[in-house]
């Protein structure tokens, strides 16, 4: 992992709970998934890991965009899985930004079927932007 947390600039941690592709914050309680580690959490029902249930120290600024800690470009606000309700942050390149209770409300739309875990790894990774157009020389 590259950058600190998005948020609040601490420094991103590992969950200990065996997913290499998952890293949160215990600053603002912010959870930082890999493409892969989404597919992981899904897969096997997990439940959040104890950053993102964690008291969070820091206020976390509701509708502001974060960069991505892997490449430091801004992500996309997205639906989560749809119709879910719940907006989360994505770079199609590396992965998902939670804030503090979204990756638990997250996991727990996958587990009710409402969103297949397919489709949210499908839509994670179709959220990438799209390469700027060069124009085409005239003449």
């Amino acid at each position: 992992m590259d950058g600190p947390c998005p948020r609040c600039s601490a420094p991103l941690q590992g969950s200990g709970g065996g997913s290499d592709g998952v890293l949160g914050c215990y600053g603002c309680g912010g959870t930082f998934v890999t493409h892969a580690g989404l597919a992981e959490l899904c897969d096997t029902n997990a439940t959040a890991p104890p950053f993102a249930r964690a008291e969070a120290t820091r206020s976390v600024s509701e509708a502001a965009y974060v960069a991505c800690p892997q490449c430091h470009e801004l992500m996309a606000r997205r639906a989560f899985g749809g119709r879910s309700g719940l907006v989360v942050d994505v770079c199609g390149r590396h992965g998902t930004w939670f804030d503090p209770t979204e990756l638990a409300a997250a996991l727990r739309v996958v587990a009710s079927g409402s969103a297949p875990p397919e489709r949210v790894v499908l839509e994670a990774h179709a959220s990438r932007s799209p390469e700027p157009k060069v124009a085409e020389p005239t003449g």
